[in-house]
């Protein structure tokens, strides 16, 4: 795998409407091809983004941005003679940056993608087109979550790695208990609970019904299941990031009615063993999507996605909600076209917020903001 480090000096600013003076900056970095962020991970050492690049217009690289305590970025490019890319990043125990994504240039299937930035790098062939969406670190070792083909339905299924973060060998391999016939299981984001356990979200897509679904799994470090609940609120749902609370689990994604024909953010509150609590939806009559949720040190829970003004132009939205659901400020951030935010993270008092944008030009760039918490 090639890797490029190139420090960004200059960055071209889109033209923006505010409508929140707690919005510090936003920085767009204009450069051929498509690019965009997936996900964005706080850390001492700055704030790093993870995502996708195709400065070629073919078989993306792997990007990975970082902002030090001045807001400079540095820009690290991998990815090999084929298509690479990244959805997740996280920092270890020992400061190491890791970065999780799935890589075509070590055969011809999808393997999934470990990279120490510090040193080590690793593809792992798990079931067959294989999918890795997140990872976390724990004392004595790394796990990678993601999705893979199970050889008999050829359906995707998710499943977990454990992996020796000494020797760097892989522990074990398991499908993640849920599975359902004529369906694909796609699990997206993880967290390590306080009872040392893992929760987990993402989404089913259900052939046979013809809509998508909110997935749910609890599992212990063991990869052995001790809840799923599969839901949608409505006719059809989606599911992304699951964060701990002091009480129990808050998810995010958005769902929607045949009826009505557009979706909404669906922010959802469980209980430790997986009861729903409260339900909060938000939308304007067009297609509205949550990707991201994060709970500030207030106990307020902020969260990301898009707001579409039109069929063809979607903003940045940014929902902020007590802890009881009760919402407390809605903003929208963007330009002439497309402005999509699919992660963020907190530090330092900030929201640091990144997707894409398209408001200035035809190409997807990767579009930064940084927003106070107040």
């Amino acid at each position: 795998m090639k890797v490029k480090v190139l420090i960004i000096l200059s960055l071209i600013l889109a033209t923006f409407s505010f409508s929140n003076a707690n919005l510090v900056w936003e920085k767009v970095l204009n450069e051929a091809g498509n690019q965009q962020i997936y996900y964005v991970k706080s850390t001492d050492s700055g704030v790093y983004l993870f995502g996708s690049s195709d400065e070629t217009g073919y078989d993306e690289n792997i990007v990975v941005l970082k902002l030090d305590s001045n807001d400079n970025i540095t820009k690290n490019t991998l990815g090999g003679s084929f298509s690479d890319w990244s959805l997740w990043g996280f920092e270890s125990l020992e400061k190491n940056i890791y970065v999780v994504g799935s890589s075509k240039s070590f055969g011809n299937d999808y393997d999934y993608y470990l990279k120490n930035l510090n040193g080590s790098e690793l593809s792992i062939k798990s079931m067959g087109n294989d999918k890795a969406t997140a990872g976390i670190d724990t004392k004595d070792a790394i796990y990678i979550l993601g999705y893979s083909q199970e050889p008999k339905t050829l359906n995707m299924k998710g499943n977990l790695v454990k992996i020796d973060k000494l020797t760097n060998k892989v522990i074990w391999k398991k499908w993640l208990p849920f599975y359902k016939n004529g369906a694909d299981v796609k699990p997206l984001s993880i967290e390590k609970t306080s009872d040392n356990n893992f929760i987990i979200s993402g989404v089913v897509v259900d052939f046979f019904e013809g809509r998508t679904k909110f997935y749910l799994a609890k599992v212990n470090m063991n990869g052995e299941v001790i809840w799923n609940k599969i839901f949608t609120g409505k006719d059809y749902a989606r599911g992304f990031e699951v964060k701990e609370t002091n009480d129990g689990y808050i998810a995010v994604g958005y769902n929607g009615s045949w009826d009505k024909g557009w979706s909404d953010t669906y922010l959802v509150k469980l209980s430790k063993d997986g009861q729903i609590i409260w339900e909060k939806n938000f939308g304007n009559g067009l297609s509205t999507h949550a990707y991201s949720v994060k709970i500030a040190k207030n106990g307020n829970i902020y969260v990301v996605g898009y707001e579409s003004k039109t069929i063809k132009n979607k903003d940045v939205l940014l929902l902020e909600y007590d802890s009881d659901g009760n919402e407390l400020n809605h903003y929208l951030f963007g330009g002439k076209n497309n402005d999509v935010a699919y992660s963020m993270d907190i530090k330092d008092n900030f929201l640091y917020i990144s997707g894409y944008t398209t408001s200035d030009k035809k190409d997807r760039d990767i579009l930064i903001l940084k927003y106070e918490i107040k």
